[in-house]
């Protein structure tokens, strides 16, 4: 199911002002399985890169490259509690 469609749904119950979580439960899902295909695209194009500069182990250089990004980290709580905190204050 594509996200469009998903996102559709969801606009359809708040017009018509069905209370489910189908919608919410559908888009999780799908931008999860979004997420892991953007992540697979990034890791393939590194992998691609590593093999065409030679530089070792693929998977040493794949671990010397990795980690984690506290700021984008950081920015995505805030929006989630943000987002929080205008449900709680809506309803």
């Amino acid at each position: 199911m594509s996200i469009a469609l998903i996102v559709f749904i969801g606009i359809v119950e708040a017009l018509l002002g069905i209370d489910s979580s189908g919608a919410n439960i559908g888009l999780a899902i799908a931008f999860g399985m979004q997420g892991n295909t953007l992540y697979k695209h990034h890791v393939d194009k590194q992998i691609t890169k590593i093999r065409q500069f030679g530089n070792g182990n693929v998977a040493t250089e794949l671990e010397n490259r990795g980690g984690t990004n506290l700021l984008a980290g950081a920015i995505l709580l805030a929006i989630w509690l943000g987002l929080i905190a205008l449900a709680i204050g809506g309803s």
